[in-house]
């Protein structure tokens, strides 16, 4: 189960201000489990120093527990709806509704 595909369809510069000041191992469990391109966009807006810590962790990060990864998800989503970024919303519907095959 993916904890986080409620982030799938939020906007990169949200989710970067949401992980800026998270730990590195809070950064890597999100980067891992949402969207490859959404991860790319959000990597690349670290700088290159944090860039080069986020793929070193990455790589030697076999696995996490399923309780952490859960309550990182709970943490992140509460933080997120409370800063008042949308998580969907008509456009998030539309582009749903739009791949929807008859």
């Amino acid at each position: 189960m993916n904890f986080f595909n409620f982030l799938n369809s939020i906007e990169p510069k949200n989710l970067f201000k949401a992980l800026e000041t998270e730990q590195l191992q809070t950064i890597v469990v999100v980067l891992v489990h949402i969207d490859r391109d959404l991860a790319a966009d959000v990597l690349n807006m670290f700088s290159d120093d944090m860039k080069a810590q986020i793929a070193i962790k990455m790589s030697q990060t076999d696995s996490v527990s399923e309780i952490l990864i859960k309550n990182i998800a709970e943490t992140l989503k509460n933080r997120i709806l409370s800063s008042g970024v949308k998580l969907g919303g008509v456009k998030a519907v539309a582009e749903i509704l739009k791949r929807l095959k008859d």
